[in-house]
């Protein structure tokens, strides 16, 4: 038997100055961040779970392993006040 729904559940897990929110409901951990920026707290959202620490590792159709930091990057981008502009060859 269940003793809680996990749907009802939220995990929040800190580390020196980091920590991460863990729920099968989204909107149950924007609510605990905004209770938390109530406060006072400077609390920086930086994307879902599985880009945690930036890094985000996935399986690709042809077996390889794909590694991804689009937090870094983006972080990057904005302090850097970069413009990205994409080309797109229409020959």
């Amino acid at each position: 038997m269940n003793v809680f729904s996990t749907k009802e559940t939220i995990i929040f897990i800190i580390y020196v100055d980091d920590g991460i929110f863990l729920s099968e409901d989204d909107a149950m951990i924007s609510e605990a961040i905004q209770m938390l920026r109530d406060t006072g707290l400077d609390i920086q959202d930086q994307g879902h779970s599985a880009d945690y620490v930036g890094l985000n590792i996935k399986l690709t159709h042809g077996g390889f392993y794909e590694f991804t930091q689009r937090a870094l990057i983006d972080t990057i981008i904005e302090d850097c006040n970069i413009s990205v502009r994409v080309r797109v060859d229409i020959r």
